[in-house]
């Protein structure tokens, strides 16, 4: 459902078609908050990887990749890779084309060479020495300790959705429009002072849950991977 249909949904349901761009506002950041719940397979992402030298201990501003949430996997590979576009740090000018996530693939095998998101407070082993095949972020950097030495690498990553009014794209929105809708509606009721038709929507009693409670657990049975 694109944007508009989808606001004027919000209209027909608060019967305020005054409130523009509060309702803009409230559908916008219910989409984000709605890919935020969890980690999900449709909002991974995935390009080759260049860094400048080959090292075991390798930096990444992940700032230069537009929509850019969260560090998923990263895999060694070879130069002769061309599954897609080069991302180079600091200088990526294109948004990469996603890729099938790999990370169900190594379910059951010990893939020594695959690199780890870890916290940046796991880097070290019970004898205090740095773990290998890790990364973790600190503000914008990746900051990635490998086993061997690298330069090529497959990355993958959690990205957000685009919720700008010209450019508006989310997938929960093209299959599962009425969990915006209906979270967005109860932000509005909520906005001006109605509560009690708010929680109609966002009430989470097990027994008896709100129209915006039933279609985010829809959403996350049905997508949430990890």
């Amino acid at each position: 459902m694109d944007l508009p249909t989808i606001i004027q949904n919000v209209y027909n349901l608060t019967g305020r078609p005054d409130m523009v761009n509060e309702t803009l506002l409230f559908v916008q950041s219910s989409t984000l908050e709605l890919h935020m719940m969890g980690k999900f397979l449709r909002d991974i992402a995935a390009a080759k990887l260049t860094f400048p030298t080959q090292a075991c201990i390798q930096t990444f501003d992940t700032s230069t990749i537009p929509g850019y949430r969260q560090s998923v996997y990263m895999m060694p590979s070879d130069p002769n890779q061309t599954l897609t576009t080069d991302l180079i740090p600091a200088c990526i000018n294109n948004t990469p084309t996603p890729l099938p996530p790999l990370w169900w693939g190594f379910a059951d095998v010990d893939y020594t060479g695959l690199i780890k998101t870890v916290e940046a407070d796991d880097i070290f082993d019970v004898n205090g020495f740095r773990k290998d095949n890790i990364m973790y972020q600190a503000g914008s950097t990746l900051y990635i300790k490998s086993a061997l030495a690298i330069q090529y690498a497959q990355f993958a990553w959690l990205e957000y959705p685009d919720v700008s009014e010209a450019n508006y794209s989310s997938w929960i929105a093209d299959m599962y429009p009425y969990g915006i809708i209906f979270k967005a509606v109860s932000a509005v009721f909520n906005h001006i002072g109605k509560q009690d038709m708010s929680r109609a929507y966002d009430n989470d009693d097990p027994e008896n849950p709100g129209l915006s409670t039933q279609w985010i657990r829809l959403i996350q049975q049905q997508n949430t991977v990890a």
